[in-house]
């Protein structure tokens, strides 16, 4: 088929072409001029050209979200104009609250009535950096060293301490599962009830933060817990039991004491715990890691378990549920369930849960 063209409609096909064109150079020339708009996630928000290329100088938005982050934050913008609002966007935690930080500043939340946080701030002329942290109802997550500048802001007072005598670090709690920290110079003396009273209460990630501020061997930090007179919770470990021996009792604070040390001291090393479960003489508890290994000679060994997610832990619940005591404690030995309340998906997004059945 052989398509004829008329020649006066395509001269005005080319004439309207030209006026678009016109008309949209304009629309560029004035878009330039205008105020610019919240930017959106991703790249778009344009690369960063030479002068004059753009209306505005772009600059990178740089992250240092540790593994336990790749699955929250769903919006993250790599570049923004200089005054532009940049909003992050992470998925809404209904057990765990995440506090964002733009250069170790941390940014307001804003809570949608739609399925995810918004977190804004004005993009400043410069590169940025962006860091997290999940609070949990029993830890923190997400701690990094960038952020010493912002502990330093935090607590001015906890930083370029006297060592000569060591540091002492106080801990208290306000409810269960819960702690607080400050930190003086060692001395001679007893601290007063006002110095105590005037500490400024730090998490235990930021304590072991700042104390890794510090060099100065371990044995010069030492670890003092007290009750702080403004919180009506008294741990079980300090309560004296009726006609209980003095020795029991001391070494039952001492180990809470050492259980401190090890959360501010101890690094990545594994935190030791003793919940009860009752004596049971169902075969299935040997049903375990180690199954191979528990009629081997004479050596009696412990039936061994191990823990790698959060599902893991509900499985085992249910599977010895009605095999062993799970939801009683015995004096002051807290439960099985008790033992392993905080344990959630951020505990087991870096850590494993190994349980030893002791008789």
């Amino acid at each position: 088929m052989i398509e004829v063209i008329d020649m006066k409609k395509a001269n005005h096909l080319k004439m309207t072409g030209l006026l678009l064109a016109i008309a949209m150079l304009i629309a560029m020339f004035s878009a330039c001029g205008a105020a610019s708009p919240s930017i959106q996630a991703g790249p778009s928000a344009g690369e960063q050209g030479a002068e004059g290329d753009d209306c505005k100088k772009s600059f990178n938005i740089n992250y240092a979200l540790g593994d336990e982050f790749t699955d929250v934050f769903t919006d993250t913008p790599r570049k923004a104009n200089a005054g532009d609002t940049v909003e992050l966007k992470t998925a809404i935690l209904f057990d765990a609250d995440i506090h964002v930080y733009v250069d170790g500043q941390e940014i307001s939340k804003t809570h949608y009535d739609s399925d995810y946080w918004g977190y804004s701030f004005p993009m400043p002329d410069k590169d940025v950096l962006i860091t997290a942290r999940f609070y949990t109802k029993n830890e923190v997550w997400g701690i990094s060293e960038v952020e010493e500048s912002a502990l330093r802001e935090k607590y001015p007072a906890y930083f370029d301490l006297p060592t000569t005598k060591g540091l002492e670090v106080y801990v208290w709690q306000m409810v269960p599962n819960s702690y607080s920290c400050g930190v003086m110079s060692g001395t001679n003396r007893n601290k007063t009830l006002e110095e105590m009273a005037n500490l400024k209460g730090a998490s235990i990630d930021e304590m072991k933060a700042i104390l890794a501020a510090y060099d100065i061997p371990k044995e010069d930090i030492i670890i003092i817990p007290w009750q702080n007179p403004i919180s009506s919770y008294i741990g079980e470990y300090w309560i004296g039991q009726e006609d209980e021996d003095p020795d029991l009792r001391a070494r039952r604070q001492q180990a809470y004491i050492d259980t401190l040390r090890q959360m501010l001291l101890a690094g990545d090393a594994a935190v030791t715990k003793v919940a009860y479960a009752n004596w049971t003489e169902d075969n299935r508890i040997f049903a375990c890691l180690n199954a191979d290994k528990l009629a081997i000679s004479s050596v009696r060994h412990c039936p061994v378990y191990k823990l790698d997610t959060k599902e893991d832990l509900e499985l085992f619940r249910e599977r010895f549920q009605n095999i062993l005591t799970l939801d009683q404690g015995y004096n002051e030995v807290p439960s099985f369930n008790e033992a392993v309340s905080g344990y959630d998906d951020s505990f087991f997004a870096g850590h494993s849960l190994i349980l030893a059945y002791v008789t």
